[in-house]
C-alpha cells in the first residue's frame, strides 16, 4: 500500500500570518498589562530625558572659560571719589541704628562693619569713630 502524500499548508498561504502578528501583540500586551497610554508616557519620558542629557552636554561644551593671564593695565580706574563720612557712636546706639540713619536701611550695617573692620559688630563701645562709606 502506498502512502498518501498530503500537502502541508503554511500560514502564509492561508493569510493567517497577519493574525498571528496581531495575536502576538495582544498576548504580549496582555501579559505586560500596559495600555497604549502608558507606553506613550514611557516613550515621552525617554525623549525628555534624552533632551535633558543633550542640553547639559551642550552647556558643558560651550562653557566660557576666563583667560588665566588677564591684562589689567588697560582697565580704566574709577575717578569718582567714594563719599564717606565719619560718625562718632553715641551711648545706646548700634551699628544698625547708624545704618538706618545714613542709608535708610538697617541691613546695610554690613558695609559699615566692613569699612571699619570691626571684629564684633554686636558690641561697639560708645565714642568709637566709625567710617560711613557711600553716605548720603
Amino acid at each position: 500500500m502506498a502512502k498518501k502524500r498530503t500537502k502541508k499548508i503554511t500560514p502564509v498561504e492561508t493569510g493567517q500570518l497577519e493574525d498571528t502578528k496581531g495575536n502576538l501583540y495582544q498576548d504580549i500586551s496582555s501579559k505586560i498589562r500596559l495600555s497604549e497610554s502608558y507606553v506613550s508616557l514611557i516613550l515621552g519620558a525617554v525623549v525628555v530625558i534624552g533632551l535633558v542629557v543633550v542640553f547639559f552636554l551642550l552647556i558643558r561644551e560651550t562653557r566660557i572659560q576666563a583667560p588665566s593671564d588677564l591684562d589689567t593695565t588697560n582697565i580704566p580706574q574709577s575717578t569718582t571719589p567714594i563719599s564717606q563720612r565719619t560718625y562718632i557712636l553715641k551711648e545706646g546706639e548700634s551699628i544698625w541704628d547708624v545704618a538706618v540713619r545714613f542709608y535708610g536701611d538697617g541691613y546695610r550695617y554690613v558695609e559699615i562693619v566692613e569699612a571699619n573692620k570691626l571684629e564684633n559688630p554686636d558690641y561697639v563701645p560708645p565714642g568709637t569713630q566709625l567710617i560711613i562709606p557711600n553716605a548720603k
